[in-house]
């Protein structure tokens, strides 16, 4: 399906009429990528850090047994289907954001800052309460072992918490990347891992919490990541932020007639 994918979207920019893959003339501009590098390898290394949680966490998982390991992939597959479309926002607010600041409109970026956390925050929670309000049907559709829905039910009474914090970080974190202001995020991330990494160790030991601590450890890192990113948001920072340079480019496009 991937390679299907790769030569469908190749062949669409060779007879696209916005850009014409067969008349671009490569010309490599060392000034410029360096620029691109030091705005992509922080994201680069936050996305891995973002499955960095999930492989923590499913590790971990594991000592509890196959049941509750299974209940946890199955859990995170389900509520991957919430934050796909919030990913999607995300980089939609990378766009909008760059072009406004790009054209030297500051508070209109940052109003589509705010609304694209708003937008993703709401859809965060909508699928947060209906998760949590189905959770064993939910379960059932894929699973009917009893140990490993009973175990799914309790991920997702719990994790799903963490959804409203999961949004606002996708959609602020679109924002600072069209702002190329891509360190501090990075940053942050590392700190919500290294919080998950210490309440994943600590919370299971808790009396009575168990697995359900590792559970609690996600909400609380997301929480984390949240409040940093919101802070950082609001501080303003990011909107001094400018990526300049002159008007030579990677790619030369032929002028349209």
């Amino acid at each position: 399906s991937q390679v299907f994918a790769f030569f469908f979207a190749f062949r669409v920019l060779q007879t696209g009429k916005s850009l014409r893959l067969s008349k671009m003339r490569f010309n490599l501009n060392p000034a410029l990528v360096k620029t691109l590098l030091i705005i992509g390898l922080p994201v680069g290394l936050q996305f891995g850090m973002m499955g960095g949680v999930r492989m923590v966490v499913l590790r971990l998982t594991a000592e509890y047994g196959t049941e509750v390991l299974a209940a946890a992939g199955i859990g995170f597959r389900i509520l991957l289907m919430a934050v796909l479309p919030v990913v999607a926002i995300g980089i939609a607010t990378t766009t909008l954001v760059g072009q406004n600041l790009g054209a030297r409109k500051v508070g209109r970026s940052e109003r589509c800052g705010l609304q694209a956390i708003v937008l993703a925050c709401g859809v965060m929670v909508i699928f947060g309460f209906f998760t949590a309000l189905l959770a064993k049907p939910l379960m059932e559709v894929f699973t009917k072992d009893p140990g490993v829905i009973q175990s799914g039910v309790g991920f997702l009474k719990i994790v799903p918490l963490s959804l409203l914090f999961i949004g606002f970080a996708i959609a602020a974190n679109g924002v600072f990347r069209g702002a190329g202001n891509t360190t501090p995020p990075m940053v942050i991330s590392f700190l919500k891992l290294l919080l998950l990494f210490l309440l994943a160790f600590l919370l299971p030991k808790v009396p009575h919490l168990g697995v359900k601590g590792l559970w609690w450890a996600m909400v609380f890192a997301y929480v984390l990541e949240a409040g940093l990113n919101g802070g950082w948001f609001f501080l303003g920072k990011w909107k001094e932020r400018r990526v300049e340079g002159d008007e030579s480019r990677i790619f030369s496009l032929p002028a349209e007639s």
